[in-house]
């Protein structure tokens, strides 16, 4: 029983070590805050993230002018 129990977790540690972790840990979840992952980065900071559409810029950034008008767009 001990050697399938030591096996096993074996197996788990070299997973985790083969793929960063994320088979075990699930992954980035995009938009929750959280470094899901473990590797340093959360959410749109997180190159698991740069595609989800939660982390889309949208051309707004808070000041100035966002466009081509010359005018202050968040006003």
């Amino acid at each position: 029983m001990a050697s399938a129990l030591y096996r096993f977790l074996v197996s788990c540690l070299l997973l985790c070590v083969l793929t960063g972790c994320d088979a075990l840990l699930g992954g980035e979840v995009c938009g929750d805050g959280l470094d899901n992952d473990l590797d340093g980065f959360s959410d749109c900071e997180d190159q698991d993230c740069f595609a989800d559409a939660t982390c889309e810029e949208t051309g707004d950034d808070e000041t100035g002018d966002d466009d081509e008008t010359g005018d202050d767009d968040d006003t």
